[in-house]
């Protein structure tokens, strides 16, 4: 089982605040804390169970309770999100970001709640081409009839009988 501090030590190194010759003060690991509470509060507030009871994380000696499968994507976002108190004049590499998205996606994609797409009872139902040469029926178009075009040869005959002749004509 890993610490906060070690999943923050990681955050920390993406963006520059502790490398292998200085480790970062104390004051840059409570803020990354709380960014790392703010950020699982937001992954449970959209589903996505971590399997923990664990409400938040109080101390940077909390056990973090959460699948190892997290623990990465974690790392990144809450690199994503304190990238800005650290470096004001350096912008996000990029690949950082794709990073984060990428996991988070991942994490949803694996772990988080099935999505149920919910449609209006009036949404046509079928496939809409069963009836006819153009498939107009009553479950897309209730105002239309199966028979709007009749054919002939190399003309078709529309319900205002006006004929459309084809280009050979």
């Amino acid at each position: 089982m890993a610490t906060a501090r070690e999943l923050l030590k990681v955050s920390l190194r993406y963006v520059g605040e502790e490398t292998s010759f200085s480790i970062a003060p104390d004051e840059s690991y409570e803020l990354a804390l709380r960014k790392m509470n703010e950020y699982i509060e937001s992954l449970r507030k959209n589903g996505l169970a971590l399997n923990s009871s664990q409400a938040e994380l109080t101390s940077l000696n909390s056990i973090v309770n959460f699948p190892s499968w997290s623990h990465t994507a974690i790392e990144l976002n809450v690199a994503v999100m304190i990238w800005p108190m650290f470096n004001i004049e350096k912008p996000l590499p990029p690949l950082i970001y794709q990073q984060a998205r990428d996991k988070e996606r991942e994490m949803f994609n694996l772990y988080g709640p099935e999505i149920k797409s919910v449609y209006p009872s009036t949404l046509p139902q079928g496939i809409g081409n069963r009836d006819g040469f153009w498939g107009y029926n009553d479950v897309f178009y209730p105002q239309c009839h199966d028979n709007i075009y009749e054919c002939d040869e190399d003309r078709i005959n529309t319900e205002a009988g006006t004929p459309i002749v084809s280009e050979g004509q």
